[in-house]
């Protein structure tokens, strides 16, 4: 390139582009490097055995002359060309509005970190909202989505992909915060909310102006060449978005489908999730980040001051003998009767908590439930028995519940106020959700008590445990050895 020469970087809704035929193929090539990592197992493949595949996951793609790539890895761009020292200009890219969320009328009181979240919202354009569970990052959306439509046409759109999440947090909370009417639409989990005065007929161009639309993801793929307003979507919230299958999954036309695709018109698209990134890792690694890096962008980190504190307790858990395997090490953390006691001395201590015992195992879940007499949940539950569980447990009927995976997150339980981690666990993603459930705010709730135990086997499992005290200790919760 020459000294004064600046790369142009094109900025479409969905994705970036920047012309190969300008003289800097060097820099374009350093930028493939950067969006290039090797695919996870890679040496398993048969195509790379025979030596018709590389391994490698390429986060671009070419065509007519441009190199292209998502939009949400404009930022990891950027750093790059700033770290080499380019000049260059980006096009079309997002100018904030002039807002004002201090006056917004939500039912609530916003906090002052919220409004402050609301800001930097507006700056960033989209992006990823990182926040513990119980921070308000939901609030934050709905505010979000209502200075909107207050100022401009168009569909917000939510979605989730838990069906607690859909009735019990975004339905309820749209309806009690914006007190909107709630529209029949021809899909069971897909609602509308038209942001009108009146009766939706009264104004037959609604579907294009103003209307929230929550939909649960699964059904929102399988009808998305259905859904003819897609090109008025402006606004787009894709909640856990650590798990979520907005991104690209199957149809039933057996296509991958990539949603934001069909949203042509959307630039304020935003992930949410306390989690969205494993600890190991980090926000350009791009094959394990593969939605949320792609489609979103940078990282937005919501303040919380919901006064929870998190006090960790841990029991050392002694073992026999030295297990064989890994899967003899299993076998024995489940058949540890001596660690399902000390959950039984725990609630006896505890008889007006409210608490969830975490398993990942439907055997060790049986197991617990027959010796201590408290009902298990798995994802072999109907909904309506899950349901009807979790009501007992609110209600003070029952005081614990064991639950499998499914409840790692898309629960919203606020009266917890005890966790107790009886599995073999390790994931940063699972632990911290699971640690979310407890850390919603509730009446005079000021501490959540967790208890885990450390399981002693000098091997297999005492590695997991000592992962999950770095976890621990790397959010600042309270950890105490017992």
């Amino acid at each position: 390139m020459n000294r004064n020469e600046k790369m142009i970087i094109e900025v479409n809704n969905n994705y970036v582009s920047i012309s190969m035929v300008q003289n800097y193929n060097n820099i374009i090539s350093e930028i493939m490097k950067t969006l290039t990592v090797k695919s996870p197992g890679y040496f398993f493949s048969p195509a790379y055995k025979s030596g018709k595949w590389d391994g490698n996951k390429r986060f671009y793609w070419t065509n007519s002359g441009y190199f292209n790539c998502s939009i949400g890895l404009l930022h990891v761009i950027e750093g790059l060309l700033k770290k080499l020292s380019v000049k260059y200009e980006v096009l079309k890219r997002y100018a904030p509005r002039e807002v004002d969320y201090n006056n917004l009328e939500l039912n609530i009181e916003l906090k002052p970190e919220q409004i402050e979240t609301l800001y930097a919202m507006n700056r960033m354009g989209r992006g990823i909202l990182q926040a513990p569970t119980g921070s308000g990052k939901t609030e934050c959306a709905i505010a979000f989505a209502k200075e909107y439509l207050e100022n401009n046409t168009g569909i917000v759109l939510f979605l989730t992909h838990r069906q607690s999440i859909f009735d019990q947090v975004w339905c309820k909370r749209i309806e009690e915060r914006l007190g909107l009417p709630q529209m029949q639409t021809n899909y069971k989990n897909i609602k509308a909310y038209p942001f009108l005065e009146g009766k939706p007929e009264d104004n037959k161009t609604y579907m294009g102006n103003k209307v929230i639309y929550i939909a649960m993801s699964q059904t929102f793929t399988r009808h998305i060449k259905e859904l003819k307003w897609l090109k008025h979507v402006k606004v787009v919230f894709c909640d856990e978005v650590h798990a979520t299958e907005t991104y690209k999954r199957k149809t039933i036309s057996s296509n991958q489908v990539n949603i934001f695709r069909y949203l042509p018109n959307s630039f304020h698209t935003w992930g949410m999730s306390a989690t969205p990134f494993k600890k190991e890792g980090s926000k350009i690694d791009l094959h394990n980040y593969y939605g949320t890096v792609q489609h979103f962008g940078d990282v937005l980190e919501i303040k919380s001051s919901n006064g929870i504190k998190t006090k960790v307790n841990v029991i050392t858990v002694p073992y026999s003998h030295i297990p064989e395997n890994y899967s003899n090490a299993v076998k024995n953390s489940i058949a540890n009767i001596d660690k399902i006691q000390e959950i039984k001395k725990i609630l006896q201590e505890m008889p007006d908590n409210k608490v969830l015992i975490f398993t990942k195992y439907i055997d060790h879940g049986n197991l617990m439930s027959s010796i201590l007499g408290i009902p298990f949940i798995s994802g072999e539950t109907s909904s309506k028995e899950r349901i009807e569980t979790c009501r007992l447990l609110e209600d003070g009927k029952i005081n614990a519940i064991i639950v499998s995976g499914i409840f790692y997150f898309g629960v919203d339980i606020p009266c917890i106020d005890t966790i107790i981690f009886a599995h073999i666990e390790k994931s940063y993603i699972n632990i911290i959700q699971s640690i979310g459930r407890g850390n919603r705010q509730f009446q005079d709730k000021k501490v959540l008590i967790v208890f885990d135990f450390y399981d002693n086997d000098h091997s297999y499992l005492e590695h997991h445990s000592r992962i999950r005290l770095k976890h621990y200790k790397s959010m600042n919760y309270e950890v105490n050895m017992c």
